[in-house]
């Protein structure tokens, strides 16, 4: 168990890090999305313009808001994700 949840929703495609807890309060209450994200607008709107199916699976490390790096838990979020990426190619 890695402790974590799934869900599928909106993420907010963002041009830089949100560095401040009260730009991040701004965008949660603006866009309600799921995670900030800034690789993964790229990839869907090629995939999009070609019509090839897009999914993208992210592991979460950290929380938007300010950068505090010791509370950053990257190897749980890379493991996460991986059991993730797994669990859906096996639905494939």
């Amino acid at each position: 168990d890695l402790g974590c949840r799934v869900e599928s929703g909106a993420f907010l495609t963002v041009q830089n890090v949100t560095g401040t807890d009260d730009q991040a309060g701004l965008l949660d209450t603006r866009f309600a999305p799921l995670c900030e994200n800034m690789e993964g607008a790229a990839a869907a709107q090629v995939c999009c313009l070609y019509g090839v199916p897009f999914a993208e699976i992210r592991g979460i490390s950290n929380i938007v808001g300010a950068r505090d790096l010791s509370k950053w838990k990257i190897p749980a979020a890379s493991a996460a994700a991986q059991s993730a990426a797994l669990a859906f190619i096996r639905t494939l």
